[in-house]
């Protein structure tokens, strides 16, 4: 367990510098990422409609990935007080975000698979579709009923 801690500090010590230099290198203005991320979703959303899927190769990939789990981190340890959680499954550890949902109840999800979830709908990935299903799966806004 040690080692997983040791991962998950080590993810948490990168992240924000990461987002800091991603944000940066699309020429946004930084002073918004610890107080309201929400405001980067439109410029994020105008990234990935600009790239070019198709000749992304596997590290294009794993950046696009890792960028977009630690923007939606980002946005839900800001806007819902999302801590970070190692869980065990299936033989692997995972890192959650954790938080108490509308009813008062723990609820988590993993960024990361989410992210990767969202690439196996339809490109290109969006932003606003990821933090929508994870306020749904996380009970943290009303899902209307059909």
């Amino acid at each position: 367990m040690a080692q997983s801690e040791e991962l998950l500090s080590r993810w948490e010590e990168e992240r924000v510098p990461f987002l800091f230099d991603v944000l940066d290198s699309l020429g946004l203005p930084l002073s918004d990422l610890e107080s309201g991320p929400l405001v980067y979703v439109a410029a994020v959303e105008e990234f990935l409609a600009a790239q070019d899927y198709a000749q992304m190769d596997d590290d294009d990939w794993v950046w696009l990935h890792t960028f977009l789990a630690a923007f939606i981190a980002q946005v839900f340890m800001v806007e819902h007080s999302a801590r970070w959680v190692s869980v065990q499954t299936g033989g692997r550890t995972a890192f959650h975000l954790t938080l108490i949902d509308r009813e008062g109840a723990e609820r988590s999800f993993d960024p990361h698979e989410l992210v990767y979830n969202d690439f196996q709908k339809r490109l290109p990935p969006e932003v606003v579709r990821m933090l929508a299903a994870a306020e749904a799966a996380t009970g943290v806004v009303p899902v209307p009923e059909p």
